[in-house]
C-alpha cells in the first residue's frame, strides 16, 4: 500500500532527473528514498539526507539506501523535526533536491512553521515536494494543505503538480485496494472497490527558492 501510494506521487515528477539531492524527512526504514532510486535509477541520486528520530530506524535506513547504491553520498540526522537547525543542512551542491515527506507532515506535534522556515533558509535551486499520507481525517489533511498553500501565496515559481484525495467514502472515487495486488477477502467487492479500498493523501509542489 505504501509503495504503490508513493510511485502514484512520482509519477507527477519529470520522467528524468540527474544528479539530484534527496532529503527523506522522517524517513522511518526509508521506504521511500528506496523506492525513489528504484524508480529513477540509483546514479541520479548526487546525496541523500535521512532525518529520523529513532537511532534503529535510521541505521535501518541507511542500510536500505546503501544496498541500494553503495556508492551514494549519504547523511543521517537523528533528530526530530523541532531540533533540526541550520547546520545540519550542510550539504553537496545540487541544482534539484527532492524533498520526500512520506507518512509524516500529517502528524502531529512538531511546527510546520520551524520546517518550512528551516527548508527556505537552507536550500535553493528547484525544489520538488513529495508529500503523501493515508487519509485519517479531514484535520490531519489540512496539515498538509495547509504546508502546500504557504509555498502557493508566497512564491512566483509554485506550481501543483498533483493533488490528489481518495478516501474510503462510498461517494468518493475509488482508487486501489488489496483486490490489485491478491485474491480480495472482502465479499463486497466490485469494480468500484470495497470495504478495504486504500487512502491517499498526495500533493507534489515545485517551488525554486533562492
Amino acid at each position: 500500500m505504501h509503495k504503490v501510494k508513493l510511485l502514484s506521487a512520482f509519477e507527477a515528477l519529470p520522467n528524468i532527473f540527474s544528479k539530484v539531492n534527496i532529503i527523506d524527512w522522517g524517513c522511518g526504514q526509508g521506504i521511500a528514498s528506496m523506492i525513489f532510486l528504484e524508480k529513477y535509477g540509483t546514479a541520479n541520486a548526487n546525496h541523500i539526507t535521512l532525518i529520523e528520530p529513532s537511532e534503529i530506524a535510521l541505521k535501518r535506513a541507511a542500510l536500505h539506501c546503501k544496498k541500494s547504491n553503495s556508492d551514494v553520498s549519504l547523511k543521517t540526522i537523528c533528530k526530530k523535526l523541532d531540533d533540526l537547525e541550520e547546520s545540519d543542512f550542510n550539504l553537496p551542491q545540487s541544482n534539484i533536491t527532492i524533498h520526500l515527506f512520506s507518512n509524516i507532515l500529517d502528524i502531529d506535534g512538531y511546527s510546520q512553521s520551524h520546517l518550512i522556515e528551516l527548508i527556505e533558509k537552507t536550500q535553493s535551486g528547484q525544489n520538488y515536494f513529495v508529500c503523501a499520507s493515508p487519509y485519517i481525517d479531514a484535520i490531519k489533511t489540512e496539515r498538509l494543505e495547509s504546508f502546500k498553500r504557504h509555498f502557493e501565496s508566497k512564491f512566483d515559481s509554485f506550481e501543483l503538480l498533483l493533488d490528489i484525495t481518495n478516501t474510503k467514502s462510498p461517494s468518493d472515487e475509488f482508487w486501489c485496494c488489496n483486490n490489485s495486488f491478491k485474491e480480495c477477502s472482502c465479499p463486497e467487492h466490485t469494480e468500484n472497490g470495497c470495504n478495504n479500498k486504500w487512502t491517499r493523501v498526495i500533493k507534489v509542489l515545485k517551488v525554486i527558492l533562492e
